[in-house]
């Protein structure tokens, strides 16, 4: 584990942006094939940047990109909501600004998500692990929730001591108040997610945590000082990791 204190939002943004390409290969290797990709605002200045520079963006077209989550019971035909779905936001942020190609990224949903029945969403999660496991990622980006969550990993979630890829989860009500803190009346939130477990994220080649903001302060200090996996603090998942990095401000 290396710790890399930044002074500062913008320091922090040009220190991820060199260690990205600091770790990112010239050709991708059969044994790393794919990018894991945090959506949020943590990540916006870091995939504005990218999309503006020809040679990242030349490395980067040979690789395969996955979501590491998105919610599941969120209405896609619905205006107000399709626009919070993390596939819209990696659609806004890296397609339609030319960062990468949209054929070499791996969406969780290629439909309405509430329209998926019991077995397709059951069919979903075991095609998706395989698609992970075909193509596993070199570099693995990660936000840091104000619960200590990676993902859509909650704390105390079973999907933390999971054997599989990825699982369905239930979204904390903190999560839910910290993602949709301004929507307007009538607005119903999704409670529900598909996520990257611990296990898919730790087969990353390299993880990459990035925190911002005062507000995280007191839950990274926590997991910072944790000797044990601790499902309070689900980021503890990844301390054993031997190559994560940890930016933060």
């Amino acid at each position: 584990m290396k710790i890399l204190q930044c002074q500062n939002e913008e320091d922090l943004d040009k220190t991820l942006f060199q260690l990205f390409l600091d770790h990112l290969p010239i050709e991708p290797s059969p044994s790393s094939t794919s990018i894991a990709l945090a959506s949020g605002k943590t990540f916006l200045n870091f995939y504005k940047t990218l999309s503006h520079q020809s040679a990242p963006l030349a490395r980067l077209s040979k690789f395969h990109f996955f979501q590491l989550d998105d919610y599941l019971d969120l209405n896609w035909n619905s205006p107000e909501a399709y626009p919070k779905s993390f596939c819209s936001y990696f659609e806004t942020h890296l397609f339609f600004k030319g960062a990468i190609p949209r054929s070499q990224f791996f969406p969780i949903f290629n439909k309405n998500p509430i329209q998926l029945s019991s077995p397709e969403k059951e069919s979903l999660l075991q095609s998706y692990e395989s698609l992970w496991k075909s193509h596993p990622p070199e570099i693995c980006l990660l936000g840091l929730g104000l619960n200590g969550h990676i993902a859509f990993n909650e704390p105390h979630s079973p999907s933390l001591k999971s054997n599989h890829f990825f699982e369905t989860v239930v979204l904390s009500q903190k999560t839910i108040q910290t993602n949709f803190s301004n929507e307007e009346p009538g607005f119903t939130p999704p409670s529900l997610a598909f996520t990257a477990t611990p296990k898919a994220i730790c087969s990353s080649k390299h993880l990459i945590l990035v925190i911002k903001g005062d507000s995280k302060k007191e839950v990274l200090e926590k997991i910072l000082n944790s000797n044990k996996k601790d499902p309070e603090l689900p980021a503890t998942y990844l301390l054993d990791h031997p190559s994560l990095f940890i930016l933060s401000t």
